[in-house]
C-alpha cells in the first residue's frame, strides 16, 4: 500500500518540502537562522570576485532598469522610519530632531513664516559634519542657497529690493 503524501503545515495547498514546510516557508526560515551567516559569505564573494560581482550587476541593471528604483521605493515603504531617517542624517539632522523643531516653529517656515506646503527642508549649516539650523519652505531653502549662505549676500538682495521697492513707491 502506498504511503499517503505528506502535507505542509504553513500552505496546505504547496507541495511537502522539508520539516514539515513547503519550499518557501523554508528557505525563508532557513534564511532568517543564518542571515549573518548568508551576509558574510556574499561580502566575502564580492571581496574575492569584485570584477565579475560588478559586471553581473550591470547586467541585471541593464535588463531591467527599472528594479533599483522600484526596490528603493519597496524598502522605503517597509522602512518608513529608518528611510527618514537616513533622509535627514545627511544634514545632521535626526527623526526626533526633526518633529521638535517642526513643533517649535509650529510647522512654519522659519524665514518667511509661512506653513510649509507639504514638507518643511531640514537647513543646515554647509560645514563637515553639517550643522542644523532649522526648517525651511522649499522657496526659502532654494533663496538662501542660491544666496551661497552668505549673509552678507542676503543683505545686499534685501537692500536691493528695498532701493527698487522704495523708486517703484515714488
Amino acid at each position: 500500500m502506498a504511503r499517503p503524501l505528506k502535507k505542509p503545515v504553513c500552505h496546505p495547498d504547496q507541495p511537502y518540502f522539508c520539516k514539515g514546510l513547503c519550499k518557501p516557508c523554508y528557505f525563508a526560515n532557513w534564511y532568517k537562522k543564518n542571515q549573518e551567516r548568508v551576509k558574510a559569505a556574499r561580502k566575502d564573494y564580492v571581496a574575492n570576485n569584485y570584477e565579475k560581482a560588478r559586471d553581473c550587476q550591470k547586467n541585471s541593471i541593464a535588463k531591467n532598469p527599472e528594479a533599483p528604483r522600484q526596490q528603493a521605493k519597496t524598502w522605503k515603504i517597509k522602512n518608513p522610519i529608518k528611510a527618514r531617517n537616513s533622509r535627514y542624517k545627511a544634514y545632521g539632522w535626526s527623526v526626533e530632531r526633526y518633529d521638535a523643531v517642526f513643533a517649535e516653529q509650529g510647522g512654519m517656515c522659519d524665514i518667511c513664516k509661512q506653513p510649509g506646503e507639504g514638507n518643511l527642508y531640514p537647513d543646515h549649516k554647509h560645514t563637515n559634519p553639517p550643522v542644523p539650523r532649522g526648517l525651511l519652505c522649499s522657496s526659502c531653502n532654494l533663496a538662501i542657497g542660491m544666496l551661497k549662505d552668505n549673509p552678507a549676500v542676503c543683505r545686499s538682495a534685501a537692500d536691493y529690493l528695498e532701493k527698487y521697492n522704495a523708486l517703484a513707491i515714488r
